[in-house]
């Protein structure tokens, strides 16, 4: 990984994810429905659910990281914490899921707008931060990104 920067971060967070649900939304319902079997999702609001649950559960580690240097990152099997995601927001209609995207959304951005410069040299830091949102970007990416 080259280094990260803050505006790489930010990008992401306002281009690519800010236009995701639109873009989503544009295509046809078997071009929806066919990119979300791809994805491994049955619906709009399980891959949602599953994005906004990773960012809410990195922001306090993010925050942690930077008050200690010797935090250990935490250990995750990955598809029992999208399993759990999605029954978390099981229940929550799509509009809803989608405000709760967003505004989680504009957490990320917030907190990246916040941190010191120096925290994006900490290895801890930096690897959450490309992992949240670039790297999760890139899996869950339209084809034609």
């Amino acid at each position: 990984m080259t280094q990260l920067t803050r505006n790489d971060v930010l990008d992401v967070l306002q281009q690519q994810w800010g236009t995701y649900i639109a873009r989503f939304q544009e295509k046809t319902p078997g071009e929806q429905q066919l990119f979300l079997e791809k994805q491994g999702y049955a619906r709009l609001n399980d891959l949602v659910a599953h994005v906004v649950a990773w960012w809410k559960d990195s922001i306090p580690h993010l925050i942690r990281f930077m008050e200690d240097p010797d935090a250990v990152a935490p250990d995750y099997n990955i598809d029992d914490f999208n399993a759990r995601a999605v029954t978390r927001f099981h229940t929550i209609d799509e509009a809803e899921m989608i405000r709760l995207f967003e505004d989680t959304r504009d957490e990320m951005i917030g907190l990246v707008e916040s941190i010191p410069e120096w925290a994006f040299d900490d290895p801890n830091v930096s690897r959450r931060l490309y992992a949240e949102t670039i790297g999760h970007y890139q899996e869950h990416a339209f084809e034609n990104d």
